[in-house]
């Protein structure tokens, strides 16, 4: 049964908590918004069933398992207070089961369905406690005194609980069930918060004026929305537009100032600072909502002295509008000494590979949770999880199980109605694969005392990219000093303008220099004098000295020196950054490629030249110039005739060299494809998606499997097959090389290139441990071909499998392309029965000699060229030719032990080639080291 409660309720129960005694009071933040400014005498204890092993595959994992044999979700020492748990799971049944132990009981305090739970057990109730959206959730508190433990008896879960811990020695009002009547009346003090998300957050019993203000404002202005002097706090801001289009949403922004402070407590486009992302859809939540034509935040805004609100107008349509604050006066004692910040954040796109960061703040402070704006096209991005570091920790200690759990939904928001709103999360609006979301963190913040960093991976493994745009919310101190630069990187150039704002200083003292390292910043703008405001905010130039790396910025000032940052990044020179168009988690690079170059640190209005070693690198179209910043960017393209090596890229300005690129240009002679690149167009199986190796490797197995990913595909039967496309920059000669999964289930799959036959037949069939388990294949060759540039299919097609195969399995690891124009005249093919023998002298090499060549046309080998891998060396190396009538070769120089493993490939040539105009080569195998031990397999 679901329960509504009345206004009339609401004032009993705000009676009846006026007159209660607790010890340490857990529910003050949860009641009382102000709070949340205040910092809180509590850490954060994080529970869920992330992946142990850093795979995707985020579900069953517990803490352990209880005497009865229940599994473990939460098992803490007190004192402190369960404030949030989620878990979801695909047809969960009544017969799940969750029993939750208060302190030091034997008998659990509750026993209950797991279905029930949230929303249909007292006091798990909507809206505090529901099921939607795929999944089950309650903000129902669990205080406790010495200890909580939750355990679980059911199909496996996936599940999160957060846990405010406090100080051993404070005193809290344990649960109980029957909850207490002072536990029921706070309770219902929360649901009814919940109820009203719209009221305001903090001060919502103090009387408050309303400033209203109408403006106009034209296509590409800026104009001012309110300039308010005094002291107090805008506890709600009411923002009512004359357009609701998405484009005016994403492209006019606001700005928030407060007490004269010359950077923006808040600067973001309307869309993300009220929630309005994708499009005019009313909900409600309790720092932001929609409702009719009006938007509204709630988030309590206290200043000192001022408060200033502009609006930027990006668009080109005027827009008109009408502002409305909402300031209340809280008495001094009220004040709290944190401030609401938001921190806008937008990546269009996100860069694969490095996922998304929401916030990285210093603290004190506490997070109080995030709007999120994600769109793409593939609805695996929402398969990346979250994770928050806290303070000094190098590892993080909250770790997700997706994006949409952290949300607390399941199933990439499986609604049926496209939005589901509730007063601490929701839904605004969901689409194919973009999805606007917020998570306001009411009962369960997350205190921190020195530092806030959360990243959002996008996709899986961050192997996938999108245009997210965010708004995180948090309560901080505001700084003493900030520095920043054009670019909001934190790093600077010779001569670039850093802006520097200082506060809380006496009025009229004065700025003598700023110093980066040993160097003087010449002043190059603003106010040398603090203002009556108590702020400095000037203008200074990053030193043109060689000093660079991590430098302290020191201020000199009438009344004494001042550390302003003690870890600046400072580059002596020009910065050459690139990023390959074709993604490549290697950096490798070869002839036609595509580059995005940065150079930053230029002079303003220049052209910069590019080479590489011997060879210039021309810009695509008209050479670029560095802007006022002196940043330059534009595109090139590889040209043709770069051999295989690593290479710098340097940039030259007026004939003199300026700069060299950190990260090295692998040039190699052959394409890698990983596997969740690879783009499935078509396919008629049932089950096609990429999984994380390691869930299905025995346990202690070294065998490499690139990035641990692989293209699972299970087929229906015979003809089943599988489709994926790739590009070439430039026509040339190419031979394939494929790694497969072997299972007790493999199937037999034949593989064409543009419906050309390139693997004839191979079983992937295997009989290893448990069924399921996987081993990687040996090389598995294609043939050569002579492709076109541009889009070519691979086709995967399933022809049969072995008698002993249990089903119709398919892995796919890695894909390689080895190029060679000259193919034809060497026709290379690996020798068979490579032995290695370790002598006195080095090591012995004998092989079979080879008679045919890839296509069984006979061979009669003019030499045989040795190739050797170091180690962990991801490429083999050419060491020595012998001719075509030698079978055998000693390597003098190997080092060998068990340490330092040695792998050889010997391929025979025909054709009279040189050993130095041979390039590097992965053909063949990778033979065993020379320990007697089973062979490792190797990555080319």
């Amino acid at each position: 049964m679901r329960h509504r409660y009345t206004s009339v309720t609401l004032i009993v129960i705000l009676f009846l908590c006026s007159n209660l005694a607790f010890g340490l009071d857990v529910w003050k933040h949860m009641l009382h918004g102000e709070a949340l400014l205040d910092t809180l005498p509590f850490e954060t204890v994080r529970f869920s069933s992330w992946a142990r092993n850093g795979g995707n595959s985020d579900l069953g994992y517990y803490y352990g398992t209880d005497a009865s044999g229940w599994k473990i979700l939460c098992d803490v020492s007190g004192p402190g207070a369960l404030t949030e748990l989620w878990y979801t799971k695909e047809a969960l049944s009544d017969t799940a089961r969750i029993r939750i132990f208060v302190n030091d009981t034997i008998q659990p305090v509750l026993d209950t369905s797991a279905v029930r739970l949230c929303g249909q057990v007292n006091p798990f109730l909507e809206p505090l406690a529901d099921s939607a959206m795929s999944a089950w959730f309650s903000y129902a508190p669990i205080p406790f005194q010495n200890h909580l433990r939750i355990t679980y008896r059911g199909t496996s879960l996936y599940y999160h609980m957060s846990v405010l811990k406090a100080r051993v020695g404070e005193t809290i009002e344990s649960f109980s069930y029957p909850p207490s009547a002072e536990y029921t009346a706070r309770l219902d003090s929360l649901r009814e918060r919940l109820l009203h998300p719209e009221m305001p957050l903090a001060w919502g019993n103090l009387p408050a004026q309303s400033y209203p203000s109408a403006v106009n404002a034209p296509a590409f202005s800026q104009v001012q929305l309110l300039s308010y002097s005094g002291s107090g706090v805008c506890r709600r801001l009411l923002f009512l537009p004359d357009n609701h289009t998405e484009n005016m949403l994403y492209n006019i922004w606001m700005r928030i100032y407060t007490d004269h402070y010359p950077v923006p407590d808040f600067e973001a486009p309307l869309a993300t600072l009220f929630g309005a992302a994708q499009g005019w859809w009313p909900y409600r939540s309790v720092f932001m909502g929609m409702l009719s034509d009006t938007l509204y935040l709630n988030l309590p805004i206290r200043f000192q002295n001022s408060l200033r609100v502009e609006l930027d107008n990006r668009y080109s349509v005027p827009l008109n509008t009408t502002l409305i604050a909402e300031i209340c006066s809280p008495p001094p004692s009220e004040m709290k000494p944190l401030t609401i910040r938001g921190i806008c954040r937008q990546n269009i796109p996100t860069t694969r590979w490095l996922g998304y960061e929401v916030a990285d703040a210093d603290g004190p402070g506490n997070y109080l949770g995030v709007l999120m704006d994600m769109q793409q096209s593939n609805a695996h991005v929402f398969e990346g999880d979250e994770t928050i570091y806290l303070n000094d920790e190098s590892s993080p200690s909250w770790r997700g199980t997706g994006t949409e759990d952290y949300f607390n939904a399941g199933y990439y928001w499986a609604t049926g109605t496209g939005a589901a709103n509730f007063g601490c999360h929701g839904l605004i609006r969901y689409r194919g694969a973009n999805a606007a979301v917020y998570r306001w963190h009411i009962t369960d913040p997350v205190p921190f005392t020195q530092k806030f960093r959360m990243h959002f991976e996008v996709g899986p493994y961050d192997d996938l990219s999108g245009n997210y745009r965010s708004m995180a919310i948090l309560a901080l101190p505001r700084e003493r000093w900030q520095v920043m630069d054009a670019s909001r990187d934190f790093a600077s150039f010779p001569a670039e303008t850093l802006h520097i704002v200082g506060q809380s200083f006496v009025p009229g003292t004065a700025l003598v220099q700023f110093s980066m390292g040993d160097n003087p910043m010449p002043f190059a703008g603003g106010n040398a004098v603090v203002d009556a405001d108590s702020v400095l905010d000037v203008y200074a130039a990053a030193p043109e000295g060689y000093q660079e790396g991590e430098l302290i910025i020191r201020a000199y000032l009438s009344t004494g020196t001042e550390t302003v940052c003690r870890k600046w990044t400072h580059h002596s020179r020009p910065d050459i950054q690139y990023k390959l168009k074709r993604v490549d988690v290697d950096s490798c690079i070869f002839e036609g490629d595509t580059l995005y170059i940065t150079i930053r640190g230029m002079a303003p209005h220049t052209q910069a030249n590019l080479f590489l070693q011997d060879n210039s690198v021309a810009w695509v179209g008209s050479s670029p110039l560095s802007d006022a910043s002196g940043t330059l960017t534009g595109t090139v393209t590889i040209p043709q005739g770069v051999h295989s090596g690593d290479f710098c890229l340097e940039a030259y300005a007026a004939n003199q060299h300026i700069a060299s690129c950190d990260l090295l240009l692998r040039v190699r002679p052959y394409l890698r494809l990983e596997i969740e690149e690879l783009t499935t167009t078509v396919h008629s199986t049932n089950i096609n998606q990429v999984r994380f190796v390691p869930d299905y490797l025995p346990s202690g197995s070294t065998e490499d499997w690139g990035r641990n990913l692989a293209r699972y595909i299970r087929g229906t039967g015979i003809g089943a097959y599988a489709e994926c496309r790739f590009r070439l920059p430039v026509a040339d000669s190419l031979q394939s090389f494929y790694f497969f999964g072997r299972t007790g289930g493999g199937a037999k799959i034949r593989v064409t290139i543009d419906s050309i036959a390139d693997v004839d037949s191979f079983d992937t069939y295997f009989a290893t441990a448990g069924g399921w388990r996987w081993s990687r294949s040996d090389t598995v060759q294609g043939r050569w071909h002579y492709l076109s540039a541009g889009e070519h299919v691979l086709r995967f097609q399933i022809i049969g499998r072995n008698a002993l195969a249990t089903s119709w399995e398919v892995i796919l690891d890695q894909v390689l392309f080895t190029y060679d124009p000259t193919f034809n005249e060497r026709m290379p093919a690996a020798v068979t029965e490579l032995t290695a023998y370790p002598r006195p002298q080095g090591i012995r090499l004998r092989w079979k000699p080879v008679t045919t060549d890839h296509t069984g046309n006979p061979l009669a080998p003019d030499s045989y060229a040795i190739y050797r891998a170091l180690g962990a060396d991801s490429l083999f190396h050419l060491i020595a030719e012998v001719n075509g009538s030698t079978l055998e070769y000693i390597d003098t120089d190997a080092l060998v032990n068990g340490e330092h493993p040695v792998f050889y490939t010997v391929t025979a040539i025909a054709g009279s080639v040189a050993p130095t105009q041979l390039r590097e080569s992965v053909l063949g195998r990778a033979l065993a080291p020379i320990e007697m031990a089973p062979p490792p397999l190797r990555k080319p």
